[in-house]
Formats: C-alpha cells, structure tokens, sequence
C-alpha cells in the first residue's frame, strides 16, 4: 500500500502511521509536469471505466459526462501551464505537484474552464465541494436556501482560518468540535478583551467594521439547534476534517486561500491607509 501525506509531518494521523511500525517514509523527487500530466490521462481513463464503461463499478457523479480526447489535452495543458507558473529559480516547485494534480483531477470540465490561475483553481475546489455537501439531506434552512447557504459556508470557513492564524505560525488545526462550536455560534467572545480562550479578531475596527455593523466573519451568529443544526452539518461538510489533534482544512493549504479570500474582499470593500495593514 501506498500513501502521499497531505497534511504536515507531525500531524497525529502521521504520527500514528509512523508509530505503528508498518509503514516506511520517503522524501519523493519532485514529480515532473509529464508525469502530472501523464496520471491526468491515467485517472480520466479510470474515471470512464468507472462510470462508463460496459461493467461500471461506481455510480457516475450527477452530470458526468466523459471527457473527450480534444478535452483532456486541454486539461492536461491547463495543468502544465499551472505547474510551470509557480517554480522558484532552479526550478523547483512551489506548490506540491501531486496536490496539483489531485485538484485538477477532481474538477470537471465546466470548472476548469474557468481556471487561469492557482487562485481559480483554489476557487472552483472550492465551490465545488460547497456545491456537493449543500446538495445533501440538510435540515438547517439557512444552509439549504440556493443563495444564503453558499455565503454561509464561506464565512465559516474563513472565520476557522482566523482562528486558525490567531493561534500562531505554522499551526493548521483549532480544538476540537467544542471550539469549533464556541467559534461560530459566540464569535463576540474572539475580541480583545472577550470571553474566548483565543483572541482571533482583528483590533483595527477597519477589519472588523464598526460595532453596529460588524463584517460577517466577525458578526455572524450560527445556529445550533435541534431544528437548526447549522454547526453540527457544516462540521459534516468535506472542507473539514477531524483528527486526534483537533480540527483543520481537507488540505493545510486551504488555510491560505481563505484567508487571502478575506482580505481581498475587505481591501475591496474599504480604501485603507497604507498603516492599516497588519504585520
């Protein structure tokens, strides 16, 4: 059996791998763009013979049409294009090519059509996991409503990564689902001076926006009631997942699309002086 971390080395599903004594670990040389390319062709292949093929193993995606020939040698150079954007100055990569791959395979052709960047990348990932865990049997109404419930969910997880940041560099889990709990249905408690264990809010009110008006990362109430479990699904949802050492992202580096998603989205809601921004 073979395995690819994708998360960091000292993560508890690691350490338990390592500790029982029944896996090896290795540093890979970095994979090649034609290699990347190469396990796109393979798993498009896999995918029509999963789905499509004369003795169908696994039930198609809703919409799943197989990609054509012209389409996968568009995919393929979509995602030459994107590894070869982001390499230092030997060359090597600067982002994990086999997450890069990963991505790309998992997005259909009407999504990447719309990606000319990492950041679209990130972006259709995105939306397409929201897409698929709103489209379940949910019970809160906010979360099913075809306009509110994407929001929702994005302010969600963009508040996890402020938390996530406030705990300090390098870390990429917050507590476990009691934290989690606190965080979304108390966030008041996140200010300077609150409650919370954790102080998470900005002190610039230019982040945060004034106290009668708050920005939705930093006001928004969720629900956690038996009619309304809007905490207890969005803990369900594939953006999130649990482990011994507390609660992070499907890929640490989700961690930096939301929060760069947050401060764009604040600078373009304000005009700051140039003293205003933090670090």
């Amino acid at each position: 059996m073979l395995t690819y971390r994708s998360t960091r080395g000292d993560d508890a599903s690691m350490r338990w791998l390592q500790d029982s004594g029944h896996f090896l670990f290795f540093d890979l040389e970095t994979i090649t763009i034609q290699t990347a390319q190469s396990y796109l062709r393979c798993f498009r292949e896999f995918e029509q013979w999963a789905y499509d093929g004369e003795n169908r193993v696994l039930p198609a995606p809703p919409g799943y049409q197989p990609a054509t020939p012209d389409e996968v040698d568009s995919e393929c150079a979509l995602l030459g294009r994107l590894a070869s954007l982001h390499m230092d100055r030997e060359g090597e990569p600067l982002i994990s090519r086999p997450l890069l791959m990963h991505l790309v395979a998992q997005l259909g052709r009407g999504r990447l059509a719309r990606v000319r960047s990492l950041t679209d990348l990130y972006e259709q990932v995105v939306d397409a996991h929201i897409a698929r865990d709103l489209d379940g049997p949910l019970r809160s109404p906010r979360l099913k409503d075809g306009t509110t419930g994407p929001i929702l969910v994005r302010t969600a997880m963009t508040r996890v990564a402020l938390a996530m940041q406030a705990r300090g560099e390098d870390v990429f889990r917050i507590g476990g689902v009691q934290q989690l709990t606190d965080l979304l249905t108390r966030p008041e408690d996140g200010k300077p001076g609150g409650e919370g264990a954790l102080t998470w809010w900005s002190e610039n009110p230019e982040w945060t926006g004034p106290a009668d008006r708050l920005v939705p990362y930093y006001g928004e109430c969720f629900r956690n009631k038996d009619s309304d479990p809007e905490v207890e699904e969005l803990l369900e949802f594939g953006l999130l997942r649990r482990a011994e050492d507390g609660i992070g992202f499907l890929h640490d580096s989700f961690l930096d699309y939301f929060l760069g998603v947050y401060a764009l989205d604040t600078i373009e809601a304000r005009c700051f002086p140039e003293e205003s921004f933090p670090g």
